[in-house]
């Protein structure tokens, strides 16, 4: 599993002239080609202020982990 984050940036009417409003997103990939390509595709968005591929190391949803942790959730 792979992730891609990404964080837009933007101005609006309702901000101060040097301030910008933010918006995060993410998307989950099977493949490491997969996150590949829509990263490349981020490139060309308008406003894009950052974009990472990511791995999970450590997450309550063991699908997302490619070895589930035998342990029980803590919560």
């Amino acid at each position: 599993m792979y992730i891609v984050c990404l964080t837009t940036r933007r101005k609006d009417k309702k901000l101060l002239p040097n301030e910008y409003e933010y918006h995060s997103d993410w998307q989950a990939f099977e493949t490491l080609e997969e996150a590949q390509k829509l990263y490349r595709r981020l490139f060309k968005r308008k406003g894009l202020y950052t974009a990472t591929i990511c791995k999970p190391i450590e997450s309550t949803e063991p699908t997302y982990l490619e070895e589930p942790k035998e342990e029980e959730c803590p919560f």
